[in-house]
């Protein structure tokens, strides 16, 4: 295994920097529809089978979750992730 120089590991933080910027940008969305909404943590895991307030705050707060907590809680709030492209089309 070859040895990482510092312009490898300024690559890989700006990767994770990218990363956690867009999931914070998900969040973000989350946790303004539940304060319009008057939606706890609490209240938005009651309305979710199998799901507790310890998964509805990761996803909240732009920590690891599963990606059927992120669903389910996006379903509730009628809310809805798209994939696209970063292709451009010429």
């Amino acid at each position: 295994m070859r040895e990482l120089n510092l312009d490898d590991l300024l690559e890989l933080a700006d990767e994770e920097d990218k990363l956690l910027n867009k999931k914070l940008k998900i969040s973000k969305i989350i946790y303004e529809t539940m304060k319009e909404r008057n939606l706890s943590m609490k209240k938005v895991a009651d309305q979710i089978e199998g799901i507790g307030s310890a998964n509805i705050s990761r996803i909240v707060h732009g920590e690891n979750y599963k990606i059927n907590a992120l669903l389910k809680v996006l379903e509730l709030l009628d809310l809805e992730l798209e994939v696209v492209s970063k292709k451009v089309e010429k």
